[in-house]
């Protein structure tokens, strides 16, 4: 977990302090950082996965599982559908 925590600030960090970005990073651009580091862990995760490395595969993946929990929570599939039936 810690490593994942590290992972966040410093990813968090360095857009802080991109070319061009702001002295505060806004709400969505932490999202957007987050989602970029979940992509990264599952795409390393599948390939170790291929390639029979279970305990690196579950490094990852434990990363992914703390990093997640940062996100804002995903709709399901069927409370989408109730949302569009809503609208509609």
């Amino acid at each position: 977990q810690l490593r994942a925590l590290r992972a966040i600030k410093s990813a968090l960090l360095l857009a802080k302090t991109e070319k061009g970005a702001s002295s505060e990073i806004t709400e969505e651009a932490e999202v957007k950082v987050l989602q970029k580091l979940v992509k990264q862990r599952k795409e390393s995760a599948d390939i170790y996965k291929s390639q029979n490395r279970e305990d690196l595969y579950r490094i990852e993946a434990e990363e992914v599982e703390v990093i997640e929990h940062y996100l804002p929570k995903q709709l399901s599939t069927e409370e989408l559908n109730a949302y569009i039936k809503q609208l509609i």
